[in-house]
């Protein structure tokens, strides 16, 4: 559906909603509120999905920020990501950067206190995820919290299965988002200075 379609529908439904709450129709209005949601959802993917993009995306397995230096070097994967979405922002291929991290307090601190942070625009192109719900992560969650555990007791101080769970979470995720056969090997090699955990580039 075209992004323009989208939109008259989007003013159809908030002009809906807005007369719903004016007679007191409680249950239209819920409803309309809940169609808002999606369809904005589906507005922001089409608006990003109009032209073609090279897709970064970091998996954080950390699932809080207590750990000494898991906030500091989350926090310098968030700028490594947005630093090339804002070199590529005037560039004939602009750059997505998605971060995915365990839950809504982390990604809260991305977005509430770490961006405003610094001088960085076009924050349309980086969106940050959430695992705390995902159901491959749920299946897993007692072994990866095990893990974690071994981990920060230096029993243990790699975590092979937590990092290979939320990677594959993220490629999952990306690769449903903007649909796998859209999706090609970046040939560039501006990025190869830094491990990515998803690299592809999108062709509309």
């Amino acid at each position: 559906m075209e992004l323009f379609e989208l939109e008259n529908q989007l003013l159809l439904l908030q002009n809906i909603k807005s007369k719903a709450v004016k007679e007191r129709n409680y249950d239209l209005a819920a409803s309309s509120r809940d169609k808002i949601k999606i369809l904005e959802k589906r507005i922001e993917q089409a608006s990003i999905m109009k032209e073609d993009l090279y897709i970064l995306g970091m998996a954080k397995s950390s699932l809080d920020l207590k750990k000494p230096g898991s906030a500091r070097n989350l926090e310098l994967d968030v700028l490594r990501l947005i630093y090339f979405v804002n070199l590529f922002s005037d560039k004939e291929i602009k750059v997505y950067g998605v971060m995915l991290v365990h839950n809504k307090e982390i990604k809260d601190r991305i977005l509430n206190v770490w961006l405003p942070k610094y001088s960085f625009t076009n924050f349309d192109f980086f969106r940050v995820l959430t695992f705390e719900n995902d159901p491959y992560f749920l299946e897993n969650k007692e072994e990866i919290k095990l893990e974690k555990l071994n981990n920060s007791t230096f029993i243990n101080s790699s975590a092979p299965t937590s990092k290979k769970i939320i990677e594959q979470i993220l490629t999952t995720e990306l690769e449903s988002y903007f649909k796998i056969e859209k999706l090609h090997q970046i040939e560039i090699t501006d990025f190869k200075r830094i491990s990515w955990d998803f690299d592809k580039l999108y062709k509309r």
